[in-house]
């Protein structure tokens, strides 16, 4: 009864609606800082590192999960199947399903069969529609249009530089840049 007590109901966390359960105390105290402490939560928010090592003994302290996780397996050798969800998640939902058998090292992790849903499938079929169309036929060049000078524009560049309006017309003519 004492066994059963220590595992499931000595280390739950009270606060409203969340009843997680943890192995030990040390969990119970990482989860309550990193998931209901409003100052440490404004102290994420400013950038200092809020998540510790799991490990008592150690007094790094990390900016994200990420970084502990990282650190438990290289510094620590913690295997990379360890849950290192604990202190979000709790162990009570393990404890619930696997009962005394729970571990907190998991078994291989592979990827969730998704059910291929109608929309899903004519999602998938758009993406690789979009995909081959980019890849088989880039997407054409715009139309280039050739603007003629009006014979104004002509007529006034004529009379600035001093020549004639029919040699200035072949000069522009030809060496307009087409846009």
């Amino acid at each position: 009864m004492e066994a059963h007590y220590a595992k499931y109901h000595a280390h739950v966390c009270e606060v409203d609606k969340c009843g997680c359960v943890f192995p030990d105390e040390r969990f119970l105290e990482l989860h309550f800082t990193e998931c209901h402490d409003s100052l440490a939560s404004a102290r994420q928010a400013r950038g200092d590192k809020i998540f510790q090592c799991f490990v008592p003994t150690c007094t790094v302290c990390f900016s994200n999960p990420k970084s502990r996780r990282l650190h438990l397996i290289d510094v620590h050798k913690f295997p990379k199947q360890y849950f290192f969800a604990v202190t979000n998640k709790g162990i009570g939902e393990t404890l619930r399903k696997w009962g005394d058998g729970a571990s907190m090292v998991r078994g291989d992790w592979k990827p969730a069969k998704t059910a291929m849903t109608p929309q899903r499938t004519r999602r998938l079929r758009a993406i690789a529609m979009t995909r081959s169309r980019r890849t088989l036929h880039p997407p054409a060049l715009p139309a280039r249009t050739v603007t003629r000078p009006s014979a104004r524009a002509i007529a006034t560049t004529a009379a600035v530089a001093g020549a004639s309006s029919a040699s200035l017309w072949t000069t522009m003519w030809t060496t307009l840049p087409i846009r």
